[in-house]
């Protein structure tokens, strides 16, 4: 559900930079569809606003996660028979 919700939003920012931006005088400098999937990409990965938040935050990293394997032979699998 989330890479449909993303691509209808990439494909809507596409479109409105292709018609409010580049406008009909200035379409010839206008990114292809690749060229803005491209640039969008990057943006999303080094988005400046997780970074400094990355930065700001010292908190100490704790374990809230224990990864338990079910046995191969196991019908069904409960946190409470579990052996701690």
């Amino acid at each position: 559900m989330f890479s449909f919700v993303l691509a209808v939003c990439e494909i809507n920012a596409f479109l409105f930079l292709r018609n409010f931006v580049y406008t009909d005088g200035t379409k010839n400098g206008a990114p292809t569809l690749l060229e803005f999937r491209h640039l969008l990409a990057w943006e999303l990965i080094k988005n400046r606003w997780i970074m400094e938040e990355d930065l700001a935050a010292n908190a100490p990293i704790t374990k809230e996660h224990q990864l338990v394997m079910v046995p191969q032979h196991a019908h069904s699998f409960s946190k409470s028979s579990m052996a701690t």
